[in-house]
């Protein structure tokens, strides 16, 4: 009877060379937007807020009528 020992684990490469493109990308667009507090296409604050309000009272409407 023979005994296998498993071989160790071979070391991974941290991230693929697509992965890595991509996340070169990521930080060349992040670098080049204008201002860091700046969103794009997403609503922050009261304007979120704002946004919700006719959705949330047409919902209310509706359960209201019923």
């Amino acid at each position: 009877m023979t005994l296998q020992v498993p071989s160790p684990p071979r070391p991974r490469q941290a991230r693929s060379t697509a992965a890595q493109r991509a996340y070169q990308r990521r930080n060349q667009r992040a670098a080049q937007s204008i201002s860091p507090t700046e969103t794009r296409g997403r609503t922050t604050g009261a304007r979120r807020v704002a946004t919700r309000i006719p959705f949330v009272a047409s919902i209310i409407a509706m359960l209201a009528v019923g």
